[in-house]
C-alpha cells in the first residue's frame, strides 16, 4: 500500500497592512522628528504617581535611560524644572539629545554624578517632587532582557537591595517638607519593593506612605498596601513597582 499524499494546505491571504502601531509612527517620522516618544506603560503609570505639574521643582536622580524624565518635562508645560541625575555621563548626553528631539525647553537640565556625594554635597537643592528611579535585578522585564534569568546571583540581589536603602536615605535629604518621594523598581521582588518601602519608613518617620491622587492610576494595579504593582503576566506590560511617600516636615 503506498501512503496517501498530504492533503492541499489551505490558501490563507497575507493579512492587510497594519495602519497602527510603532512600526507605523517609525515609517511616518513623526519619532524622528520629534513629535511622540514611545515607551512602555509602566513608565507613565509611575509618573503618573508622581504627579509633576506646572511649576514644580523635580529631581529625576537616576535618570538614564531617560523616559520618565521626557515625560516629566512634558507634564511640566514649559513651568518649573527638572534635574535629570545619573552615574553615566555618556547616557545622560543620550538624554540630552532626546530631550533637544522633543523641544523638553529649558525645563530639563542634566547633572553627571552620585546621589549620594550631591546629597551630601553643600550646593545641594531640595525639591517638590522627587523621582528614584533605582537600580534593580530588573525580573519584571526579563522579556524584554532573557539574559538576566541567568546573570542574577542571591548575592548581586542583596547588593542591590543596600544600594536602593542608601540611594533613599540619600534621596528623602533632597525632598523640601511637603514634598514627595517616589521610588520604583523593574523589579518583582518583595526585597527590593515592599519590603524596601517599609524599611525607609521605619528609619524615617517624618515621611508616610500616600495612596495616588484619585482617578491617577487605574484600580487594578494598586496592592492592598497602595503601591503601585504591575505584574506581567497580569497587565501585559513590563512589572514595575513604585511608592508614593510624602515628607511631613
Amino acid at each position: 500500500m503506498f501512503p496517501l499524499p498530504p492533503p492541499p494546505r489551505p490558501h490563507i491571504p497575507p493579512p492587510p497592512p497594519r495602519s497602527s502601531g510603532l512600526g507605523q509612527l517609525l515609517r511616518a517620522g513623526f519619532v524622528a522628528r520629534g513629535l511622540c516618544a514611545v515607551q512602555d506603560e509602566a513608565t507613565g503609570l509611575v509618573v503618573s504617581l508622581l504627579a509633576p505639574a506646572p511649576g514644580d521643582s523635580v529631581l529625576d536622580a537616576c535618570a538614564a535611560p531617560g523616559g520618565k524624565a521626557l515625560y516629566i518635562a512634558d507634564r511640566l508645560r514649559g513651568e518649573g524644572k527638572l534635574l535629570a541625575m545619573d552615574v553615566s555621563a555618556p547616557r545622560l548626553r543620550a538624554l540630552d539629545a532626546a530631550a533637544r528631539r522633543l523641544q523638553s525647553g529649558p525645563v530639563l537640565s542634566t547633572r553627571a554624578g552620585d546621589l549620594r556625594a550631591y546629597a551630601a554635597s553643600p550646593d545641594a537643592e531640595t525639591f517638590d517632587r522627587v523621582l528614584l528611579d533605582a537600580p534593580c535585578s530588573g525580573t519584571g522585564v526579563v522579556a524584554k532582557r532573557a539574559d538576566l534569568r541567568w546573570r542574577r546571583t542571591p548575592e548581586e540581589l542583596a547588593a542591590l537591595v543596600a544600594l536602593q536603602a542608601a540611594l533613599l536615605d540619600a534621596a528623602a535629604r533632597l525632598v523640601k517638607p511637603g514634598g514627595l518621594l517616589v521610588y520604583s523598581t523593574c523589579s518583582l521582588e518583595a526585597e527590593e519593593n515592599g519590603a524596601q518601602a517599609a524599611a525607609f519608613l521605619a528609619r524615617h518617620p517624618h515621611f508616610a506612605l500616600e495612596p495616588p491622587p484619585a482617578g491617577a492610576l487605574p484600580a487594578e494595579v494598586l496592592s492592598p498596601e497602595g503601591y503601585l504593582t504591575l505584574l506581567p503576566f497580569r497587565h501585559g506590560i513590563d512589572g514595575a513597582f513604585a511608592a508614593a511617600l510624602r515628607r511631613q516636615k
